[in-house]
């Protein structure tokens, strides 16, 4: 008998391992602050967040930045998001300012007194002297074309094991770690497979995609209306092999259909729902892409039109998406 309880116990322990911040939602109701509402501003100042809180009409409960390798931290910026009560959802390249690719199979044979070895103990000095919670994303999309410089996708998982390693013996106590890709990797059977680039449950504490309706506003590029639902399916299923793990939404955007102008606010009525449906539970946190895209005619503004706006105002204002940051 002692033996069964033992073991029950231990159980109970390994499914509540993982996630330290956000958990599942399996018992929330529709009218429970379950989902953290965050975005990407236009922007990495203050009054870009400020513009997005005025258009949706609430606060941001934290705010996607990106970082280089060797990008000063903290800034001005960074500061006042986190005076102001916004945490930050941080990605870190491995990409110096200067354009110098940083491989990651050096970060993964850096060993202590190294200059990358150095590098890591400093974002880790800079992450615990944060006053908030930190999200903490090493190298997003790194299955992506732009990143194959950087090694293939053994080096990732060995440059992210030994990123996370090193936080954690250093003491960071106030991040939790978003292994981040784009959507397409949950479905194309090739080398940008998600599962290649896993590091493993042991080494993350959530999972993201980056997730796009492209439609037709690639040059040369047509495909089809997609809902986010058939976007992220394939990362939901990928998740339920990882039930401890959250699902977060780090970047997510839809194109504008110009023959039917509130196809895009209807994209974001059924995204509303979407998440209160029965096995979407794992999701706890979607930051919105409100930023300009450099590819052809995208526009993932939040305001692209009105309908898109006043639909996503909506989404922003359903309690169900007001859970507070950390």
């Amino acid at each position: 008998m002692r033996k069964r309880i033992l073991l029950l116990a231990l159980l109970c322990l390994s499914l509540m391992a993982g996630s330290v911040g956000l958990g599942g939602s399996a018992s929330a109701g529709p009218n429970d602050p379950t989902i953290m509402l965050g975005g990407r501003p236009n922007g990495n100042r203050s009054s870009a967040v400020l513009s997005m809180e005025s258009l949706i009409g609430r606060q941001l409960a934290a705010v996607r930045v990106y970082y280089l390798w060797d990008t000063p931290y903290p800034d001005s910026y960074s500061n006042w998001l986190v005076a102001n009560n916004r945490t930050i959802f941080m990605s870190v390249k491995a990409k110096r300012v200067n354009g110098q690719i940083v491989p990651w199979r050096a970060i993964a044979d850096a060993q202590p007194g190294s200059t990358l070895h150095n590098d890591i103990v400093r974002w880790a000095d800079r992450l615990k002297a944060t006053p908030r919670h930190v999200y903490f994303v090493f190298h997003h999309e790194p299955e992506a074309a732009t990143n194959l410089n950087n090694g293939n996708a053994s080096d990732f998982i060995a440059a992210w094991r030994k990123v996370i390693t090193t936080l954690r013996a250093e003491g960071v106590t106030n991040a939790e770690y978003v292994w981040t890709m784009t959507d397409y990797s949950f479905w194309v059977q090739d080398r940008r497979t998600a599962s290649l680039w896993y590091p493993g449950d042991a080494y993350v504490d959530h999972l993201g995609a980056d997730a796009y309706n492209w439609y037709r506003c690639r040059p040369g590029i047509s495909t089809p209306w997609w809902s986010l639902q058939q976007i992220i399916e394939p990362f939901r299923q990928f998740g339920l092999a990882h039930p401890t793990k959250g699902l977060m939404l780090p970047e997510w955007a839809s194109a504008e259909d110009p023959n039917r102008p509130t196809r895009k606010g209807q994209w974001y009525a059924d995204a509303r729902a979407l998440f209160k449906q029965p096995g979407w539970e794992q999701f706890v946190a979607l930051l919105p892409y409100h930023y300009p895209s450099n590819i052809g005619t995208c526009n993932w503004f939040i305001n692209s039109s009105q309908s898109s706006l006043d639909n996503y105002r909506a989404m922003a204002n359903d309690v169900y998406y007001s859970r507070p940051s950390p």
